[in-house]
């Protein structure tokens, strides 16, 4: 999914949203998805985050 350009749509406040996140030692990405309303098993793309961290950021614990 990430590997592919993104078409985000405009959130739609009566359907539900998912929230997927990850981090590494090096990023964090988020992905905030929101059911298709004609289909719900389908998850559109909402908004997104990514970015890189900082030398001192990296000496955080992921958990923290």
């Amino acid at each position: 999914m990430v590997t592919l350009s993104p078409v985000l749509v405009t959130p739609n406040q009566d359907c539900q949203y998912k929230l997927e996140v990850d981090a590494s030692q090096f990023s964090i990405e988020a992905i905030l998805w929101q059911r298709d309303p004609a289909n719900a098993k389908k998850l559109r793309a909402v908004g997104y985050y990514f970015a890189i961290l900082l030398p001192m950021e990296k000496n955080y614990k992921v958990f923290n």
